[in-house]
């Protein structure tokens, strides 16, 4: 959660990034005081306009021409339908913006000083994460097909003087949804023992406010729920994760315990990667994995569960 410090600075900024009210001005500043204002958009891979549909709450946060942070305000989905975006009063000048959507209190934010890359958006509790959402959208594909952000020019937004300003800031994914299905593993249908634990290793815990991860050192956890879909019971876990690298080790790992012992099955992501012929996917896009996996004596298989058979491809959003 922010620090009681950030939120006084917060709070004294608040007047400077300021919505505005498309059917009611008294929430608008004098248009000759605001010379700035940005609109957000989310497109999907569709160029199907998502942003009222993914998005529920924008944090906006504002650094001035030496990298300094200088303003923090939240947008919640009332202000967002009233009009989509903020409208500023800054001197002239160069700022650069972040914004995080669906930033909720089990993260913990700490803009720092002097580089975006110095600021940082931490999973504290990655087993309830939301799916998360992030501004500017300005990737570059690179030859090798690696993508950048383009540096720290790529979130500056030039205030000339006696003039107004608009600009667009488009959004897209920071994260990745799994879902996993378990099928007939042992000891779900009796009494005595827990329904099975998924947890996925090898993630970041934080971004910076480049988008930059941090160690892949982190845990996320579910503990699964009984679900019956076209008559088959399934252990289903959901999972909001960071990007990875698809060549790093990350691992589903299942564990539980029946009337035979304790049992830990692990299944490699690179599999589910191959289950759906993906090679690389750049890191922004909306990949929905949802894969089945079924008990075996000594090994577990995997397959694209069969009410998704249709859906072959990875959903993206």
């Amino acid at each position: 959660m922010r620090t009681n410090i950030l939120l006084l600075l917060a709070v004294l900024f608040a007047y400077v990034l300021t919505g505005c009210v498309k059917d009611d001005d008294s929430d608008c500043p004098d248009p000759e005081e605001a010379n700035l204002i940005v609109r957000f958009e989310y497109f999907n891979l569709l160029d199907e306009d998502i942003f009222d549909d993914r998005i529920e709450m924008v944090d906006v946060i504002m650094f001035d021409q030496a990298l300094n942070y200088y303003g923090w305000v939240t947008l919640d989905r009332t202000r967002l339908d009233q009009f989509r975006g903020v409208q500023l009063d800054v001197e002239p000048g160069e700022y650069y913006f972040v914004c995080w959507a669906n930033n909720r209190s089990d993260r913990g934010e700490t803009p720092g000083s002097g580089s975006l890359g110095g600021s940082y958006i931490y999973h504290y509790n990655p087993a309830s994460a939301d799916p998360l959402h992030y501004a500017p959208d300005k990737r570059i594909v690179l030859p090798d097909g690696t993508v950048t952000t383009g540096g720290d020019d790529a979130y500056k937004i030039t205030v000339p003087p006696s003039t107004v300003k608009e600009d667009t800031m488009a959004f897209m994914s920071a994260h990745r949804t799994v879902n996993v299905y378990l099928k007939n593993f042992p000891g779900v249908d009796d009494p005595d023992y827990d329904l099975p634990t998924v947890s996925i290793d090898h993630l970041s815990e934080y971004y910076d406010f480049s988008l930059g991860r941090g160690p892949e050192n982190a845990i996320f956890v579910q503990t699964t729920q009984e679900v019956t879909i076209e008559g088959t019971n399934y252990c289903f876990a959901t999972f909001y994760i960071p990007h990875f690298d698809f060549d790093n080790n990350v691992n589903i790992v299942i564990s539980g315990e029946s009337a035979e012992g304790s049992y830990v099955r692990t299944v490699a992501m690179e599999s589910v990667l191959q289950l759906y012929n993906i090679d690389r996917v750049y890191d922004g896009d909306d990949l929905v994995l949802d894969i089945e996996i079924s008990w075996g004596n000594t090994l577990v298989t995997i397959e694209i569960p069969p009410f998704k058979i249709t859906d072959v491809d990875p959903g993206f959003g």
